[in-house]
Parts: structure tokens; C-alpha cells; sequence
């Protein structure tokens, strides 16, 4: 007599099936995904956009608190009226872009604008223009942000 495992008549066969199916499950799996990082664009660009106008916001909020009002330079000032004009279309793929979204992006463009070209800059009136600002990225965020934190 052998000592070899009794195994019934094609067990073999559906346990190669079984793996081979499993492998291809996985197969399938990973290409799919690697299909769907591709056909969603990674919000890398509008966070981008977001960041640096944060950055330039908090910035000027700074220097409104140590009481250093100042207008910013001229390149500043261009650069982040540049980067206003790049908030439609850094987020044109990420979000349904309405005429509401357009208006709210309208008065964003006009607080900034209001803010780099104000010809008195005491801090009195730097604060008021900050607050404009602040008053349009909340309202749309309110709106259109998903639930990520600021």
C-alpha cells in the first residue's frame, strides 16, 4: 500500500481553477485601478492654486496684525491676481463650474483687485479689504469645497 494522500478524481484541476481565477480577478483589479487614477485628474493643481493664495492671504493678515500695512510690489500684486485667474481652471475638472461658481470667483477677483490697487493702506483699511477676501473664499468654499478641512 502507498502512503500518498487520497485526493478524489479532479480536485487538482479545480484548485489550479480556483487560483487561476483568483489571479485574474487580481490582474483585473490593479489594471482597472491604474485606469482610474488615470481618467481622474489629481487635484494637485487647484490645491496648488489654493495653498499659495492661502499663503499670500495669511501673509498679509500677518503683517496686518504686527501693523506693517503696506501695499504689495507690483509683482507681487500681478502674481496674485495670476493666480485668481488660474482658480476656474484649476478646478474645472474636480467640480461642476455653474454660473454661481463663476460669480463667487467674480467677487474674489474684485476683492483682490480692490486689495492691490487701494491707494490708501493704513491698517484700518488693509483689515476691510482682508475681510472682502476672507468674505469670498468662505462663501464659496461654503458652497463648492468638498468636506475637506482648510
Amino acid at each position: 500500500m502507498s502512503n500518498a494522500p487520497i485526493t478524489p478524481p479532479g480536485s487538482r484541476r479545480t484548485f489550479s481553477l480556483a487560483i487561476c481565477v483568483a489571479v485574474g480577478i487580481f490582474i483585473g483589479l490593479m489594471c482597472g485601478l491604474s485606469l482610474a487614477r488615470r481618467l481622474v485628474p489629481a487635484p494637485t493643481e487647484s490645491r496648488l492654486v489654493m495653498q499659495l493664495l492661502a499663503l499670500e492671504h495669511e501673509t498679509a493678515t500677518m503683517q496686518a496684525r504686527t501693523g506693517r500695512c503696506e501695499p504689495l510690489s507690483p509683482a507681487r500684486a500681478n502674481a496674485v491676481e495670476a493666480l485668481v485667474e488660474l482658480v476656474t481652471p484649476s478646478l474645472r475638472d474636480t467640480l461642476v463650474v455653474d454660473e454661481g461658481f463663476e460669480r463667487k470667483v467674480e467677487h474674489l477677483r474684485q476683492a483682490v483687485r480692490d486689495f492691490n490697487t487701494s491707494p490708501r493702506r493704513d491698517c484700518v483699511t488693509h483689515r476691510r479689504m482682508l475681510a472682502a477676501i476672507d468674505s469670498a473664499c468662505r462663501d464659496c468654499h461654503q458652497e463648492y469645497r468638498s468636506g475637506e478641512a482648510r
